[in-house]
C-alpha cells in the first residue's frame, strides 16, 4: 500500500504519486514542457518506451481528476495510465507494490521494477 495512505488518511498530492511511482523532480520538470496537443498524439506503446510521455500522460489525467473532485490514482510503473492495481510480483517478492495498470499487466510479467528479476528467472527456467 502506498505510503501516504498510513498518514492520517491525507489524499495523496500529484507529487505524492509522482514520486511514489519514483520519477525525479528533473523528469517531471522535462514532462510538463510537453503541450496537450503533443501528448494527445501519443500513444500507449510511446508513453511505455518515453518517460517524459508517460509523466506527462500521468499528470495531464491527475489534473482532472482533481478538477472532477475525485480521488487521484498512481501512475502505472510502464505507460502513467492512473490506476488502482498494483504489481502482484512486488508483494511476493516482500516490497510495497507498485502500480500497473490492467492493460499492462496483461502484456508484461510484472512491474518496471520487478520486470527485469521475473526476465531473469524466466529465462533461467527456460535454460535448465
Amino acid at each position: 500500500m502506498l505510503r501516504f495512505f498510513a498518514v492520517g488518511g491525507a489524499e495523496p498530492t500529484e507529487e505524492d504519486l509522482l514520486e511514489e511511482a519514483g520519477y525525479t523532480e528533473n523528469m517531471i520538470v522535462e514532462a510538463k514542457q510537453i503541450s496537450s496537443a503533443q501528448l494527445a498524439c501519443t500513444s500507449h506503446a510511446e508513453r511505455a518506451r518515453y518517460v517524459v510521455l508517460r509523466i506527462a500522460f500521468a499528470m495531464s489525467i491527475m489534473k482532472s481528476q482533481k478538477d472532477a473532485g475525485v480521488m487521484m490514482l498512481p501512475p502505472c510503473t510502464w505507460c502513467g495510465q492512473p490506476t488502482g492495481c498494483y504489481c502482484d510480483e512486488c508483494y511476493e517478492r516482500g516490497m510495497r507494490g507498485r502500480a500497473i495498470c490492467t492493460h499492462c499487466d496483461d502484456v508484461m510479467p510484472g512491474c518496471r521494477v520487478c520486470f527485469p528479476y521475473l526476465t531473469y528467472s524466466v529465462q533461467d527456467r527456460v535454460g535448465s
